[in-house]
């Protein structure tokens, strides 16, 4: 009988694991989704989970209220042109842990990021604005 019952458990603990496996990898495939936005988003759709780095209407000229914590943040400058920070943004995505971008263009970077363990798809947009030799990053990652 006690054989009997280890073989049981034994049993059931590998169907679990193996339902658990094939949930999680059908959480991973469903939720890697290819939509993209097609500009830059003016506004979070999400509030409770989106940062914006950008913008906004009503806000001073460069910062955005963030919206994690609340306090002011300053829309990134850098001093090189929109075509080079651009080729640097496309690069820094390539290089993180699942992460595809779906979107190129030449002032706007769309990217999808997996979560690490269930997979899901977090949008990341990032819009260059060229002013002579700055160029102003526009940031905002939306779940």
């Amino acid at each position: 009988p006690q054989l009997r019952i280890r073989m049981t458990l034994l049993f059931f603990g590998v169907l679990f694991l193996t339902v658990w496996i094939i949930l999680l990898a059908a959480i991973r495939v469903v939720g890697d989704s290819d939509s993209t936005f097609d500009t830059f988003p003016s506004s979070c759709s999400l509030p409770d989970g989106c940062t914006r780095v950008a913008f906004s209407e009503g806000g001073a000229q460069g910062t955005h209220r963030c919206s994690m914590d609340g306090t002011q943040c300053k829309v990134p400058r850098v001093a090189a042109l929109a075509t080079t920070v651009r080729e640097d943004v496309v690069k820094e995505l390539d290089s993180w842990f699942q992460t595809r971008v779906v979107k190129d263009d030449p002032n706007y970077v769309h990217a999808v990021i997996l979560s690490v363990v269930w997979g899901f798809p977090d949008d990341f947009g990032v819009e260059l604005m060229c002013n002579s030799s700055m160029t102003q990053l526009f940031i905002q990652s939306e779940q």
